[in-house]
């Protein structure tokens, strides 16, 4: 009896601890793009679609065959909506299709290498998958500044490592969820705005008809706009902080340190709980092993008195 008052009061304890704890705080931001635009595919390299409200991803069905393909650019201002010096802790990107056909295509995000730019040009009822005339400082299949200056590969200069790919098939919205990837350039964005040249989207350019159109930044419904969420903490900041007795509480680090604790890092959560259990000291050693020897004498003399007698 006594044995299992000592295990229902352990657990009780252990309950305690984790209820009392709290996990590291965060922050959130979400972004609507600074820019956006499609490239299409074209040997003149002047089709853009800068102040439209759709862009393309994929390859259509258009004539003539060898100018099918659709790419999306667009960038966000990280360093004008995060404060200098946090650690970027997840980053995921959703876009509304607003158009296409129901087949699957696995559309993936890879980092643009060059500033490109967004003009006037609007495509036959803004969304258009032909394109528009491109404007001065439109980026096209050839230029990333229309009339002024040339991508050094047609089609876009970009990281050929994909950051995240997501399986777009029907109409609704769509979700890039974080990866180490995308936290990797959201967070050199915010450190070196100067680098941040946003992304660039790709998708399945082998299979024809499968193009997707998103909406844009300039389409009239905020909710359906291309959305960056971002998470981040502060160096420093709230986080877990161990103590001996293997308990977990949410401080910073000064605190943390002033209380003889061990600053786990910012935005590290108490739950689950992070920390080492705590070791016993030597006489709780030898209080544990007696306990065992009792239980397991206790055992045999109960399995000797049970057994059938052999007279």
């Amino acid at each position: 009896m006594r044995s299992d008052q000592i295990r229902l009061g352990a657990v009780m304890a252990c309950a305690v601890v984790t209820l009392a704890v709290t996990p590291g705080s965060g922050q959130s931001v979400t972004l609507e793009p600074t820019k956006d635009n499609t490239l299409y595919e074209s040997a003149a390299g002047n089709l853009s679609n800068g102040s439209g409200t759709g862009f393309f991803v994929g390859r259509t069905n258009q004539i003539p065959a060898d100018g099918p393909l659709r790419r999306a650019l667009l960038a966000f201002d990280v360093a004008g909506n995060v404060p200098a010096g946090a650690v970027i802790t997840s980053a995921s990107l959703q876009l509304r299709q607003s158009q296409g056909t129901s087949f699957a295509n696995d559309i993936s995000i890879f980092r643009v290498l060059v500033d490109w730019g967004e003009a006037g040009s609007v495509s036959a009822g803004g969304g258009g998958g032909m394109g528009g005339a491109a404007q001065t400082g439109d980026a096209t299949w050839t230029s990333n500044f229309f009339g002024s200056s040339l991508w050094a590969s047609t089609g876009g200069d970009f990281d050929p490592v994909a950051r995240a790919t997501t399986t777009v098939a029907d109409v609704g919205f769509y979700t890039w969820a974080s990866t180490p990837g995308l936290v990797a350039d959201v967070q050199a964005w915010l450190d070196t705005p100067a680098g941040n040249f946003g992304w660039i989207l790709i998708g399945e350019e082998g299979l024809a008809g499968r193009a997707k159109r998103f909406a844009t930044r300039e389409v009239g419904d905020p909710a359906s706009r291309p959305l960056l969420t971002i998470d981040y903490v502060m160096p420093g900041g709230p986080g877990a902080c161990c103590f001996g007795d293997g308990s977990c509480q949410s401080l910073d680090e000064a605190n943390c340190d002033s209380m003889m604790g061990d600053y786990q890092g910012p935005g590290v959560s108490c739950l689950p709980n992070p920390c080492p259990p705590p070791v016993p000291a030597a006489s709780t050693w030898g209080t544990i092993v007696m306990s065992l020897l009792v239980v397991c004498a206790g055992t045999l003399v109960f399995r000797r008195n049970a057994m059938p007698s052999l007279n």
